[in-house]
């Protein structure tokens, strides 16, 4: 998990590149074993921190007891593993993804990590089937649309690889009917009130796990703040432009480069103008030319990203990429025509701000850095205000 940015509450730990041949475990056994060494490590750092006097130490302590405290939160207090199917699917997907195409010496090496994280999908859907006890409407809604994109990823990617190495082949219908058998059990269980799950916490994620000095109430009137004066701006804006038009319609009749450009290929060409600009007004050549693939979402995460997401890479291997996704458009089954040409219009309208906020100066450009720093506490853990508020 802490080689992949979906799991929030993880640190983007560098050793995971030397496990990349294994899945997670989450049994209820190693789940305890896990929640003990982090207790222990937590009673370390509170020594630590009471006897520290330098600051720069102390924001290094600070960052990993909030990290420590996160995945204490989701472990213990909200439990995800008992209500989330999407932690085990995604744990699932990714990790194969990783095996396939996370940088290899050799391609034996490749092969070998790939036939071991397939082997181990009928375990961890084994331990997602006992650890599960009552799934939200809203993550049991997510989680099928998943397994359903997921599988047909699993069919296509995967399947090509077992024909080139038929020693797959047993492992590969094994991990088929796992995903299957999952498939099912989720039919047969209706799901839960979302109310229900990790309201309670949130407001120790915001202190413990974020470092935020405010209360809930104070974040929610920033909101309520930022909300008015931003419809404010919208209004008064819309009064200039249009007074006959409400200013979503003017939202929606601005449909730049429709016909004119392919979606993929504008966010590529949006992307380098952002780059050359930033180069020219004296950001590091080293910063701005990290690796970097403009990518169509892929097919098994079209159900849990949005339609423009980034997916950082999280070592320092010059190898490895970072990837800008795109979802231009979803399959006729799960939304017409219609609703096609509505995504790809907003694409095509929003992609400068979109671009911005995702590559440069945004994810891909703090990423690059972070991942370069000499310190291995800040190369590491981020901070999620931080990180989504520079975006912003």
């Amino acid at each position: 998990m802490c080689a992949s940015d979906e799991f929030h509450f993880l640190p983007r730990a560098q050793s995971a590149a030397g496990h990349y041949d294994r899945l997670d475990d989450l049994g209820s056994g190693a789940i305890d074993e896990c929640v003990g060494q982090l207790k222990s490590f937590e009673q370390e750092l509170d020594l630590l921190i009471a006897d520290e006097k330098d600051l720069e130490n102390q924001i290094d302590l600070d960052l990993l007891k909030a990290n420590v405290a996160g995945i204490l939160i989701e472990l213990e207090l909200n439990k995800s593993w008992r209500h989330n199917p999407l932690m085990y699917l995604k744990i699932a997907f990714i990790g194969i993804d990783h095996a396939l195409n996370k940088p290899a010496v050799t391609t034996q090496e490749l092969t070998h990590r790939t036939l071991k994280r397939i082997s181990a999908l009928p375990r961890l859907l084994n331990q997602a089937i006992d650890n599960i006890d009552g799934v939200p409407e809203t993550y049991h809604r997510a989680a099928r649309a998943m397994l359903h994109d997921g599988k047909q990823y699993f069919l296509q990617t995967v399947d090509g690889f077992c024909n080139e190495h038929s020693n797959f082949s047993k492992d590969f219908q094994k991990a088929l009917a796992a995903l299957n058998n999952f498939d099912k059990y989720l039919d047969a269980n209706p799901p839960a009130d979302d109310h229900k799950f990790a309201a309670p916490s949130l407001e120790t994620s915001l202190k413990d796990h974020f470092l935020s000095l405010l209360s809930l109430d104070e974040v929610f009137q920033i909101a309520v703040d930022e909300w008015e004066e931003n419809l404010k701006q919208l209004n008064k804006l819309q009064s200039k432009m249009d007074p006959r038009k409400s200013w979503q319609d003017l939202y929606h009749d601005f449909c730049p480069n429709i016909s004119k450009i392919d979606t993929i290929e504008l966010y590529q060409r949006e992307t380098e103008l952002l780059r050359l600009f930033f180069q020219d007004h004296g950001f590091r050549e080293e910063d701005l030319g990290a690796s970097l693939e403009i990518a169509t979402t892929p097919h098994y995460l079209k159900s849990v990203r949005g339609t423009a997401s980034f997916g950082a890479a999280f070592s320092s291997d010059s190898m490895e990429k970072s990837f800008f996704y795109i979802t231009p458009g979803f399959e006729k089954q799960q939304s017409g025509i219609h609703e096609n040409d509505l995504l790809r219009k907003r694409l095509h309208r929003e992609y400068k701000f979109l671009t911005a906020h995702e590559t440069i100066p945004g994810h891909h450009l703090l990423d690059s850095i972070r991942r370069k720093l000499e310190n291995p506490v800040r190369r590491q853990i981020e901070s999620p205000l931080f990180y989504e508020g520079w975006a912003y």
